[in-house]
């Protein structure tokens, strides 16, 4: 048994989804949408937003609950649904309790609770960078 390749490891994806009930959002039938773990990428990206949020004195980053759903969102095939950032302020004007469930998901999905969020942003530089579509 040899060690897994370069090209073996980059072709399998272990993001792991979860669906979730949105009847509020219901269209065509489908009243539910994916929620998945964080990519290495997105996790670094939210780490960067604590700790500027830290160093401003805020104990979470403006809009946070609608950009955690927004990078978690995505399609069945783990795909973000959501990259534009304007797309983050839309979800900010949402139903509280419709995002307060999505956000429930992807914050046990990602290990997100405020214990891990303070060790996340202790080990995050800021950076000036912007949600990315392939974040």
């Amino acid at each position: 048994m040899g060690s897994l390749t370069r090209d073996q490891i980059l072709s399998k994806r272990t993001l792991h989804l979860e669906r979730v009930p949105v009847p509020e959002w219901a269209e065509n039938g489908t009243s539910e949408v994916c929620v998945r773990r964080f990519s290495a990428r997105t996790k670094q990206h939210l780490g960067e937003l604590l700790a500027a949020a830290s160093k401003r004195g805020e104990q979470l980053p403006n809009n946070w609950y609608a950009t955690v759903c927004a990078l978690a969102m995505c399609d069945e095939t783990g795909q973000r649904i959501f990259t534009d950032p304007k797309d983050v302020q839309e979800l900010g004007e949402d139903d509280a309790d419709v995002l307060e469930r999505v956000y429930q998901v992807a914050a046990r999905l990602n290990g997100l609770t405020a214990d891990a969020a303070e060790e996340v942003a202790k080990n995050s530089e800021p950076s000036l960078s912007v949600v990315s579509s392939s974040a």
